[in-house]
């Protein structure tokens, strides 16, 4: 809790960063906590995924959310689109 709530004051200091970096860093591996707070901000479930690969992309770091429910719905969805 000590080094999330310094991470959130950092953040909010320096003006930089982001909700999903935040959550990410907190929250590694754990798509339910990311989704849940992502919703709290005022996240759609159809925006949650458009956000993560807006902003990371599919790397090592994010591949849990993309393995997620969600994030499968959402990559069928974009080779669709495709």
């Amino acid at each position: 809790m000590e080094d999330r709530n310094s991470k959130i004051k950092s953040f909010l200091k320096d003006g930089g960063g982001g909700l999903l970096r935040i959550l990410l860093d907190n929250y590694p591996g754990k798509a339910t906590e990311v989704f849940k707070y992502l919703k709290l901000a005022g996240y759609e479930e159809g925006e949650m995924m458009e956000l993560v690969d807006r902003e990371e992309g599919k790397t090592e770091e994010t591949e849990f959310l993309y393995q997620s429910p969600l994030g499968r719905k959402f990559l069928k969805e974009k080779k669709q689109k495709k």
